[in-house]
């Protein structure tokens, strides 16, 4: 279970996880959830020099805040848009 740090909602299952490596990431590395599911997080830094650490799912309880852009993805083939918590509205 995936969980919004702030407030506890329950944004996604760890079945919802999904790979997708990124020949842009900073860096990479495999972490371990409870339960024993490896899991593959991945730094990124957007054009301001923000840093994140980006994990994937297949689908996510999250509230989308604009039409997703394919343009600036460091997925190549997806697209992207900015996500919140759809209880507290934190910035995931």
């Amino acid at each position: 279970l995936i969980l919004c740090r702030a407030c506890g909602h329950e944004l996604a299952l760890g079945t919802d996880i999904r790979s997708v490596p990124s020949r842009l990431a900073l860096s990479s590395r495999n972490d371990t959830l409870l339960g024993g599911r490896r899991v593959n997080v991945q730094l990124f830094e957007n054009p301001h020099g923000h840093r994140f650490e980006v994990i994937t799912f297949r689908k996510a309880d999250v509230t989308q805040h604009w039409p997703s852009d394919k343009r600036f993805s460091w997925f190549p083939g997806f697209s992207w848009t900015v996500a919140t918590c759809p209880r507290c509205n934190t910035h995931l």
